[in-house]
């Protein structure tokens, strides 16, 4: 599997921009709360959305940031823009400030575009992605696109990613909660494998293509590489989930 470039800065914060992609109940808020810290101490963590649960989980603050508060919105983003500070953004429902929309943030664009030069990284977590958004993706380092049978997110992998991975809509449509493909549009190759979320252990496991070949044939043992570079005994059985995994 591709190894992951992760620059950090001198106090711990990887300058890299993340994203995750997926409707409601699949998992982006486990997975983005066991994620960010591993990416930045955690009061380097600077979480934002119109709900506290994500903030809550990392026991870090939260700042509101909603689309029914354009102005408001529009400010944070505007001081995180003009900030040099180091930190790592967390921000839930990011594709309200980066579609096509009256809720638009110009702010937020340019954070995106240029938060690498004053050391700074970020997380941000959508429901769906379309045209208006390939701007954005391409501006990531990593994607984790969750199970998702939207027709926008469906349309942009058939359009912007078969040519590097085969029925990928077809492999994001099937999985299970708690797991996401794992995308590196910068890199070669793009994909990286299958992410698995464990809530109970707190970590993210990625498990290769090559591997989710093998478990669908029934076969056993494996190893996972873990994002810190680590490596684990795979768990048989963990892809495809077991039945009645749920999200969150």
């Amino acid at each position: 599997m591709a190894e992951l470039e992760l620059p950090r800065t001198d106090s711990g914060v990887v300058t890299s921009l993340f994203a995750m992609v997926g409707p409601r109940d699949v998992g982006k808020t486990t997975m983005a709360a066991i994620l960010a810290p591993m990416l930045a101490p955690k009061e380097r963590i600077i979480c934002a959305g119109p709900v506290p649960t994500m903030a809550e989980r990392m026991g870090v603050p939260w700042h509101k940031v909603s689309r029914l508060d354009k102005a408001g919105a529009d400010k944070f983003f505007s001081g995180l823009e003009r900030s040099d500070a180091s930190f790592f953004l967390c921000l839930d429902e990011a594709d309200s400030f980066l579609g096509a929309s009256q809720f638009y943030s110009q702010p937020l664009q340019e954070w995106v575009r240029d938060n690498r030069n004053f050391g700074q990284g970020g997380l941000l977590i959508g429901h769906s992605v379309g045209e208006v958004a390939k701007s954005f993706i391409n501006n990531c380092d990593v994607v984790f696109f969750f199970r998702s049978s939207v027709p926008g997110t469906r349309d942009w992998l058939r359009k912007y990613a078969r040519g590097d991975m085969e029925e990928i809509d077809e492999v994001v449509a099937n999985l299970h909660a708690h797991q996401a493909l794992v995308w590196a549009p910068k890199q070669d190759p793009k994909c990286l494998g299958i992410a698995m979320a464990d809530p109970k252990a707190g970590e993210i496991r990625i498990v290769s293509m090559e591997e989710v070949g093998a478990r669908r044939e029934n076969a056993r043992g494996g190893t996972t590489t873990r994002l810190d570079g680590t490596s684990a005994p795979s768990a048989v059985g963990t892809f495809p989930a077991e039945e009645g995994t749920s999200g969150g």
